[in-house]
């Protein structure tokens, strides 16, 4: 059987000196994002994970920020992730509907 690594998509929104992150049940925070889905793009992928977390349409194109690859100790996790920052014209209010 192949493995293949999972791909998490990522975004930093940025209003001024100010990025959203979001705190998950277990206390952890993150950005906005999640795993990329099967025969998915990347902007699919984050523009599907920005509406489901966050009620949020992407107008524009984010600019790529960073790309990185995580294998775990054990060898049994292999994870890619893509970061992509995205200037907000305005401050603007956002709800969840997932428990992260």
């Amino acid at each position: 059987m192949k493995k293949y690594p999972n791909v998490a998509v990522k975004i930093m929104l940025k209003h001024k000196n100010r990025i959203l992150m979001l705190r998950h049940k277990n206390g952890a925070f993150d950005f906005p994002g999640g795993r990329m889905e099967w025969k998915e793009s990347i902007l699919k992928t984050l523009k599907r994970e920005l509406k489901e977390e966050l009620y949020y349409s992407l107008k524009g194109k984010p600019e790529l920020f960073d790309v990185w690859n995580y294998v775990s100790k054990d060898k049994k996790r292999h994870s890619v992730f893509i970061y992509y920052i995205y200037p907000l014209g305005k401050k603007l209010e956002f709800s969840s509907s997932e428990e992260a």
